[in-house]
């Protein structure tokens, strides 16, 4: 008991690290991106989608869909319609997200 006491106190200050196996769950970045476009359902506002993905991936964009860079590189496509006008905050999302797991630097 006090051994692990000991040791949680020192993993707490930054003096020692937990061993291989006992560390804190932590989420991978590929199950942190998944959930995030887990989140974009249809009917959501390019506003709402523009909060949590904002940044394009600079390559062709059409007015039915918009492609964002998530990292470590992956570019999704988000589908949406014309409510509002074209390429407003208005616009929502359509269908669901198509993901396309390269690098930019491969499109």
């Amino acid at each position: 008991m006090r051994l692990s006491i000991s040791l949680l106190l020192l993993v707490s200050i930054g003096v020692a690290a937990l061993p291989e196996g006992v560390a804190a769950d932590q989420t991978s970045p590929t199950a942190a991106w998944e959930s995030l476009v887990g989140k974009i359902q249809p009917g959501l506002t390019r506003a709402s989608v523009e909060t949590w993905l904002n940044e394009m991936d600079g390559g062709p964009q059409g007015t039915d869909s918009t492609r964002y860079v998530i990292e470590p590189d992956v570019i999704v496509e988000v589908p949406y319609d014309q409510t509002g006008g074209t390429w407003t905050s208005e616009n929502r999302v359509s269908a669901p997200v198509r993901i396309l797991r390269r690098s930019r630097s491969s499109l």
